[in-house]
């Protein structure tokens, strides 16, 4: 098995993981959430839906000079386990070839686009990551999605704490 085989495994495996009751999008215990995506330092704000989450980014989407006329939607069913973090640094081989994935600090339930997301901000420094994009649905709802969540993420890296919602 390649290491992109048994990096697809481990994902589907992640994704195959039921939501805890309660649990909304974001870190399990309904932490605010961390990471590439959310600002250096994370948020303060944790969601206790799928809706919430799409009003609070479409909220953001209006720091744009040019606002993005797209919005999220994304489907209720749709939060998985996500590990949004997986350079080669947070990968290590076992001895007897299985993988471990390490530092789960930006892990949490959640479309599967942030996954699909988190790999594309990897393409230029590790291209093992373009392998796995090509695994990944390629479909035009993801594409706009992934553009959508490029804006939020120059949005937090901007204007971080300065912003009020």
């Amino acid at each position: 098995m390649t290491i992109v085989d048994s990096i697809i495994k481990a994902l589907q495996h992640l994704a195959a993981i039921s939501l805890p009751p309660g649990q909304g999008p974001g870190p399990v215990g309904r932490n605010p959430p961390q990471g590439y995506l959310w600002e250096k330092n994370g948020i303060t704000y944790t969601f206790a839906s799928i809706s919430e989450m799409e009003h609070w980014l479409d909220d953001l989407l209006d720091y744009l000079p040019d606002k993005p006329t797209d919005r999220f939607v994304f489907a209720p069913a749709e939060l998985v386990m996500c590990h949004t973090d997986l350079a080669p640094q947070n990968i290590l081989r076992l001895g007897d070839g299985q993988l471990a994935l390490l530092d789960w600090g930006s892990a949490g339930f959640y479309p599967p686009v942030f996954e699909i997301y988190a790999f594309r901000t990897c393409v230029d420094r590790e291209p093992i990551f373009t392998q796995i994009l090509s695994r990944f649905p390629q479909e035009e709802y993801y594409k706009e999605q992934i553009q959508l969540l490029a804006n939020i993420e120059y949005i937090l890296m901007k204007y971080g704490d300065t912003i009020n919602l």
